[in-house]
């Protein structure tokens, strides 16, 4: 049942109920509908109020990714208020933050084992997660099975093709760039 019931002059609020089946009149001369939603749904408008508060949302044009962010406020929202039942955390800001930082930690994690990334993203990376420096020696060693690039050092016109990656930062760099070193010599 879809009720429409004008409350103020210029102001429409509409309603839509699976619940009801006739449209009934109360005493005041409002729906039946509308007290019924009074009674039950004031979670609803809570929950909006706290999705208000403390938002994740960005500015989008992108319907997908506004549905998405409406869905994560909830969810979040709803995460807290069972953690705050369970384990009585009651700072939101910090619980969203830590929250935030377990979810995408494993994804950062995992993109510091990959080959061929940017030093300044590594360290980026690292320091919001306060992940220590992998040592050089900790690192698999340069073989040929990686793919021919052009050296990272070398002007474009002159770029030599090379295999060898360094062992630090994974960039290719031809022998005229590089330097070997023995074990000893690398501690």
């Amino acid at each position: 049942m879809m009720v429409s019931y004008n409350p103020n002059k210029g102001k429409i609020v509409l309603f839509l109920s699976s619940k009801h089946n006739r449209p009934e009149i109360a005493e005041d001369k409002k729906p039946k509908i509308i007290h019924y939603y009074n009674k039950t749904k004031g979670g609803v408008d809570l929950l909006d109020m706290m999705c208000g508060r403390y938002s994740c949302s960005k500015k989008t044009q992108r319907w997908p990714l506004f549905l998405f962010y409406g869905v994560l406020n909830i969810v979040v929202t709803i995460a807290f208020i069972l953690c705050n039942m369970i384990k009585g955390i009651k700072v939101r800001r910090t619980f969203m933050h830590n929250l935030a930082e377990e979810l995408v930690r494993p994804w950062a994690e995992r993109r510091l084992q990959q080959r061929g990334m940017k030093s300044s993203v590594m360290n980026v990376i690292r320091s919001c997660f306060n992940i220590s420096h992998d040592r050089p020696q900790d690192r698999p060693a340069a073989t040929d099975r990686h793919a021919k690039r052009r050296c990272c050092f070398c002007p474009w016109k002159t770029a030599k093709q090379t295999r060898t990656v360094c062992a630090n930062c994974n960039k290719h760099v031809c022998p005229v760039h590089s330097d070997v070193l023995c074990n000893v010599c690398q501690q």
